[in-house]
């Protein structure tokens, strides 16, 4: 009986294996909330424009689209997307000579439309589901009070108030599958981490430390994950992850990159991201892997000498494609960003097997490389970066093509049979690199 193991070895350093692709327009300041692949690529956000006016944008395969607002004189901003490039979020309106916020959701046949609202003086939208099944916000209410909502596109009439208790406000925050997620502020000021279930029954999740705590977001399908913030006794940030279904759960308490606080805004049910503060006191777009518990900085994962730094991973969805906050020379700008990745297909000693590249840079060369041990092989034309092979030699190349993929074919030698081989994937030409695969070969 053949059998393949394959399974990840912990490098020398942090791969460089993080793609990004700017999506705010050169030149304009402008930020990402959330990206989607599914089929088709979409993302959210907004742009500041010549008049000093933020407007809302919908980023896909093909370029950007203004989604403009509903004053000409007032502004407007994306804050989620979803499978279909549904986009939600706020606009203002100039009513009686007052700009206020109002809702919206975003399609290509309808254009910019006010979600309706009873009851309210203004309000926002900050979620919708990866497949558009309810979005999720928060308005005013005539008393001044705050009201977490939801609404269902094609089913409800109008936003519909979440169960929040009497004298208490409410913000809603993320939507996944059955879930609500957000907060619920007492009279004295004291926020409440707080999911609603699919009957939507409210449960406070018990942090610790001083309040202000929030549910930020949901893992995707059946993972049942939440994640979210809380302030400690000194006042700072400090992220948890948990269980959505049961909030009463021990909770996953996050470490920081090295600073005070941490703050996580999004998971899959897999992985955590969202911003935390490093050694160094500067705010980094951090990434912790639940199973192996490890947290990092995403830009150590850059290709070395990157002109980008990333401050904040906001999102984290379906695909998973990232949406990342940063800078470019101290301008602040969205971006979408890959992970590089190898898969190896089972192998049989005597004969052909395959090597699959994933989300690279689309033309750039991807060049396979194997040994027998872990170690270090310099990459010319890359310093810094190494294939974390010891004495690796190159099995196989080739341009990665537009769809982001590129496939190897390999003969394997008769005589591999029992032999334990590692596998790495080098992009000299952008100094990217994958996780070392190790195939063994019975």
């Amino acid at each position: 009986m053949l059998s393949l193991l394959i399974h990840s070895i912990l490098a020398v350093a942090p791969q460089q294996d993080l793609h990004v692709e700017g999506l705010t327009r050169a030149g304009q300041i402008g930020g990402v909330t959330g990206s989607v692949t599914y089929g088709s690529s979409f993302s959210s956000g907004w742009e500041i424009t010549a008049g000093g006016k933020r407007r809302a944008m919908r980023y896909d395969d093909f370029g950007f689209l203004e989604l403009g607002a509903f004053s000409a004189t007032g502004s407007s901003s994306g804050e989620a997307v979803d499978v279909t490039g549904r986009v939600v979020g706020w606009s203002e309106a100039d009513v009686n000579g007052v700009q206020v916020r109002l809702p919206f959701q975003y399609e290509e046949a309808t254009g910019m439309v006010a979600l309706p609202m009873a009851n309210a003086t203004e309000g926002w939208a900050e979620d919708v589901s990866i497949f558009g099944i309810e979005i999720v916000g928060t308005m005013r209410l005539a008393n001044g009070r705050l009201q977490a909502w939801e609404y269902r596109p094609g089913s409800s009439v109008q936003v519909e108030p979440l169960s929040t208790p009497a004298g208490w406000e409410s913000e809603a925050l993320a939507a996944e599958g059955q879930f609500i997620g957000g907060l619920v502020r007492d009279p004295n000021g004291r926020e409440f981490a707080a999911v609603w279930d699919f009957h939507r029954d409210l449960a406070i999740v018990p942090t610790p430390g001083v309040g202000n705590a929030r549910v930020t977001g949901f893992g995707f399908s059946g993972t049942k994950a939440m994640c979210g913030w809380y302030l400690d006794a000194q006042g700072n940030a400090q992220s948890f992850f948990g269980n959505a279904d049961v909030p009463q759960d021990p909770l996953t308490f996050l470490p920081t990159l090295g600073g005070t606080w941490c703050k996580a805004v999004s998971t899959d049910g897999f992985e955590v991201v969202g911003s935390s503060e490093d050694s160094q006191g500067q705010s980094r777009a951090f990434s912790f892997r639940l199973g192996d518990a490890q947290m990092s900085d995403m830009n150590d994962r850059m290709p070395i000498g990157s002109p980008v730094t990333l401050t904040e991973a906001v999102s984290i969805e379906f695909g998973p494609i990232l949406a990342i906050q940063g800078s470019i020379a101290g301008q602040e700008r969205g971006f979408r960003g890959t992970r590089l990745n190898l898969h190896v297909s089972p192998a049989t000693a005597g004969q052909v097997t395959s090597l699959q590249t994933t989300r690279a840079p689309v033309g750039s060369l991807a060049v396979y490389v194997f040994g027998f041990g872990t170690g270090m092989t310099a990459v010319p034309g890359c310093p810094g970066l190494h294939a974390d092979i010891a004495s690796a030699r190159v099995i196989a190349r080739g341009r990665v093509t537009a769809q982001g993929n590129h496939v190897a074919t390999v003969h394997v030698p008769s005589k591999a049979s029992g032999r334990t081989v590692l596998v790495q994937t080098i992009l000299p030409e952008v100094c990217m690199s994958t996780a070392v695969v190790s195939v063994t070969v019975n």
